[in-house]
Formats: C-alpha cells, sequence, structure tokens
C-alpha cells in the first residue's frame, strides 16, 4: 500500500492525485502511481507548421495540453497576377 500512502500524502481526498502542471498530474490507479501527461494524448499534431509565404502559424484553440496551429489563409495572394 505505498501508492496509498503516497498518494494521501500528496493528496488526502480521493480521487489521490497530484497536479505538477497544467498538463501533468499523478494519478494513483489499483495500487500504483501512474504519470499522466495529457499532452502525449493529444489527438492533433501539436508542433507549430512551416507555414512558409503564408506567415507565422495561428494557434486556434485554448487548450495548452494540447494546442492545434494552422497556417494563415492568403487564398486570394495570386488571383490578379
Amino acid at each position: 500500500m505505498l501508492c496509498k500512502t503516497t498518494c494521501v500524502l500528496l493528496s488526502p481526498q480521493p480521487p489521490y492525485s497530484y497536479r505538477v502542471d497544467e498538463c501533468v498530474e499523478f494519478i494513483c490507479f489499483n495500487g500504483e502511481l501512474l504519470l499522466h501527461n495529457s499532452s502525449l494524448h493529444c489527438r492533433y499534431n501539436t508542433t507549430q507548421p512551416q507555414c512558409s509565404l503564408l506567415g507565422r502559424p495561428i494557434l486556434v484553440n485554448t487548450d495548452a495540453c494540447c494546442p492545434l496551429w494552422q497556417c494563415p489563409c492568403k487564398f486570394g495572394l495570386f488571383l490578379f497576377f
């Protein structure tokens, strides 16, 4: 029961967990202390895209653990040539 003892010291009320930051926390589950990193379970590619001539990438959501980036749209750039 080392996990439960450790978890009680980290958080005296169930669920036994300790948040390291907004994306990482330790959780006591089935007698084991697990590290859960929300950034590793993101459904998006969290790296900023290379937008070249379109400009800098834009952050289109507010999830710090799973950011969604897109290049700005400039579809009218070559219409007048």
